[in-house]
């Protein structure tokens, strides 16, 4: 135990329920820089004696806790709280306790809109604090404000209450307000720690901040805090720590973290904030989705295979490359004679996308986040050219058309007789009945049938095969004759009814 004269100077640092907090002047060999707290006297309505030998009682147990730890435990336990050291006495009795000084990275220097600057502790409820009352009180959040920072800095939060839960310790009065934070890199300090108390303790009484009270004590069936008290509030952390905005602090859904965590941890964060106190996680499940998000945003991305879809092709042809990858960001592909495409991950797995090749060589496929990248060859790819081809039409043969007899026209045709000379003044105008040209057509029709002339297959001489030269003579004449009878009907045709036309006009009605 310390003497209150011992302890020099002290600077006046805030006020509490339970005492004022001071700084010590005094620095105390093997003890870190100080703070005293004093617990304040007794008030009528306000703070009982009673209420001030509790709070007393309390301190005497925390400093015993720390004293029982073995040496790496203490220094955990240093490392996340600001647990107390010491007892004070005054005049012979307990007035207070030291603790360690909250450091100085833990503290903000705000700038405010009005008023004067002033440094400030900065604790974790900035971490959903809306933007309006972080600029109109001058606090930086640029240290904070990344994902990744805000789940490691719950993540160490819940490890500082999982490991009270080693030792059987409950915290008790747990709340964004009661835990300072640092970056750079990201820490936590658990504060007013002499408020925790052994699970074997019955005769504990631990407060519950605004919002922050379970299930179970709102219903009046437990009166004591315990670790499922403890996880409840560590889920309700989780859940407006990693939020930003109007009504955040209040809220206990833990729908908002979609997006932010997997859906694994937010299934334990919803059991942890359930009101079944029997299926609520542990601090270590918890601590253990945590830390695998965390894991899994702060790594590397994985590129588990790349290809191509072919790896020959004509050169101006498209190709396909072929990826598979976790944890990206952005997609670089890169191959000869300058080729470099870069494109946002689109988490799609397997992943695809069309490139033209610019000369042949090796593809090759970089996928990054913001904590590094891995790349692959996709294969090789070969182009080709398609040899020149040219046709020389002067060296190919002509056909050969066979000779068409001419076909006499008949005399009728030549001169038409003169047309009679009627007048319209007597007699009407003759009409004029064209002959129908249907027989023409079928003529024509039956000629364009005919088969071509083998005449030039008869004029062959074929020793071996006298009967196929035979057989195509006289197939030849048959075309012949075929054609001769088809010419006379023609003209038989076109004569009589171009001279039945013109009998027909030239007669009287």
């Amino acid at each position: 135990m310390i003497s209150k004269k011992d302890l020099g100077r002290l600077e006046f640092i805030a006020k509490g329920a339970v005492g004022s907090v001071y700084r010590v002047a005094v620095k105390i060999p093997g003890h870190p820089p100080l703070a005293y707290k004093e617990v304040r006297q007794p008030a009528p309505s306000e703070f009982s004696p009673r209420d001030r030998q509790q709070a007393l009682d309390d301190m005497v147990k925390s400093v015993a806790f720390r004293a029982s730890l073995n040496q790496a435990d203490r220094a955990d336990l240093d490392e996340y709280t600001t647990w107390p050291i010491d007892m004070v006495e005054d005049n012979g009795s307990p007035c207070g306790l030291v603790m360690p000084l909250i450091p100085a990275d833990f503290f903000v220097r705000t700038k405010p809109l009005s008023g004067p600057s002033e440094k400030r502790v900065l604790d974790l409820s900035w971490l959903c604090a809306k933007d309006s009352q972080a600029q109109v009180e001058g606090v930086d959040r640029s240290g904070f404000r990344d994902l990744l920072v805000r789940i490691a800095l719950l993540a160490q939060l819940v490890y500082a209450v999982g490991r009270l839960h080693r030792h059987g310790v409950v915290y008790g009065d747990l709340s964004l307000k009661n835990v300072a934070l640092a970056v750079n890199p990201p820490r936590v300090k658990l504060l007013d720690c002499d408020a925790a108390a052994p699970l074997a303790d019955l005769t504990r009484k631990q407060m519950h901040s605004p919002s922050f009270n379970p299930p179970e004590y709102t219903a009046g069936t437990h009166k004591l805090q315990d670790e499922r008290t403890d996880v409840y509030k560590l889920g309700l952390c989780i859940i407006r720590g990693l939020q930003q905005g109007r009504g955040v602090s209040q809220t206990r859904d833990p729908a908002g973290l979609t997006g932010k965590l997997d859906a694994h941890a937010i299934a334990v964060i919803t059991r942890a904030v359930g009101a079944d106190r029997a299926r609520r996680p542990t601090a270590k499940e918890l601590f253990d989705c945590l830390e695998s998000n965390l894991l899994a945003k702060a790594s590397p991305p994985t590129l588990h295979s790349a290809g191509l879809s072919r790896n020959a092709l004509l050169r101006g042809l498209d190709i396909e490359v072929i990826w598979s990858a976790t944890g990206g960001k952005e997609v670089r592909i890169t191959g000869s004679n300058g080729l470099d495409i870069v494109l946002p991950d689109s988490g799609v797995s397997p992943a695809r996308h069309v490139i033209t090749p610019h000369a042949s060589g090796e593809i090759n496929v970089e996928v990054t986040n913001a904590h590094g990248s891995m790349s692959s060859s996709a294969g090789r790819v070969d182009l080709y050219d398609l040899p020149p081809f040219y046709v020389d039409l002067s060296t190919l043969s002509r056909p050969v058309m066979s000779s068409v007899p001419a076909v006499a026209i008949p005399s009728v045709l030549h001169a038409l007789p003169p047309v009679p000379v009627v007048s319209t003044a007597n007699h009407p105008v003759p009409r004029i009945e064209l002959p129908t040209l249907t027989p023409i057509t079928d003529v024509v029709a039956a000629m364009r049938s005919v088969p071509m002339p083998f005449q030039q297959l008869a004029d062959v001489p074929m020793p071996s095969y006298p009967d196929l030269g035979a057989a195509a003579q006289q197939t030849t004449d048959s075309v012949h004759q075929i054609f001769d009878d088809a010419r006379e009907q023609l003209r038989d045709h076109v004569a009589r009814e171009v001279a039945a036309a013109l009998n027909q006009g030239g007669t009287t009605p």
